[in-house]
């Protein structure tokens, strides 16, 4: 049976503006993968064939393909597919330049910016451009999600973000609702996977593993791999390549997949991980 896909995560480069040490990814501004459109126009339509509601643009830094990028979320939006993308927010010269950005985006259809915010990205980003960025896509009204990797000592955290960026709209996941929030934020440890496989973290014992976001949560990388999720485990298993096989029988092969199946249904555990993600990694 197909998995069916509710979101998509369209690596579109490999190349960032940063070259963050917990990056499993391990994106530079050095790399040079991009993925051509006709491969992106083909996960889209597939993606829709199978029911996905979502299409998540990421890499890398989406913004350095920013045409592409622009005119992938008219045509996602097009098709009926809600739309994000995932930036560290480089391009927060000013408000009033970040607006200009995400004008064209918004008009093209994009319905929520996912930030990139955390110690390791601001050794790259000024953590300016970042509230600039911030308080640009508050003023033109798109929905923001804050995304907070962690490790050992980490200053930026979901409890002093808030007050960094001047905002107590800001609803931390988990937290006490806030009506009306600006944002909604996720803090996580980040995963020793990639560049971040030296950094020290603070270990939580798992005793059981269970993710239903495999298969449903993926992720396809420029080249037109297709992993089964946008985490850390798509860093270690390709299940096919779009421009090869259609999306629905790479899926259906994995959906038959013993590995996956346990993971869906919960994987015992015994051991200290980073998080959820590094324990499903190395299990």
């Amino acid at each position: 049976m197909t998995p069916t896909p509710f979101r998509v995560g369209l690596l579109l480069t490999y190349r960032c503006s940063a070259e963050c040490r917990h990056c499993f990814f391990e994106c530079s501004p050095r790399r040079t993968e991009v993925m051509t459109h006709q491969t992106a126009q083909r996960v889209i339509t597939e993606a829709v064939s199978l029911g996905a509601k979502w299409v998540s643009f990421s890499g890398g830094e989406p913004f350095l393909e920013y045409d592409s990028l622009r005119d992938l979320i008219s045509l996602s939006s097009e098709n009926g597919l809600n739309t994000e993308v995932v930036s560290n927010g480089f391009w927060g010269e000013t408000i009033e330049k970040a607006q200009g950005v995400l004008k064209p985006l918004i008009e093209a259809g994009l319905d929520v910016l996912n930030l990139s915010v955390d110690d390791f990205h601001c050794e790259y980003v000024p953590f300016e451009s970042v509230r600039n960025a911030y308080w640009g896509a508050v003023d033109l009204g798109v929905k923001i999600v804050l995304m907070v990797s962690t490790g050992k000592d980490s200053e930026i955290t979901s409890e002093s973000l808030p007050e960094l960026l001047g905002d107590d709209r800001i609803q931390v996941a988990g937290k006490s609702r806030i009506l009306n929030s600006h944002a909604v934020l996720f803090e996580t440890q980040f995963t020793p996977i990639g560049r971040g496989a030296g950094l020290r973290y603070d270990p939580v014992h798992f005793t059981e593993i269970r993710c239903g976001e495999v298969l449903r949560d993926i992720g396809v990388a420029p080249n037109g791999d297709v992993m089964p999720c946008c985490g850390p485990l798509g860093t270690r298993n390709v299940l096919g390549n779009i421009n090869e096989e259609g999306l629905g029988l790479i899926l259906d092969r994995a959906g038959r997949e013993p590995r996956y199946k346990r993971i869906r249904e919960g994987v015992n555990v015994d051991g200290r991980y980073s998080s959820r993600c590094h324990a499903c990694v190395e299990n």
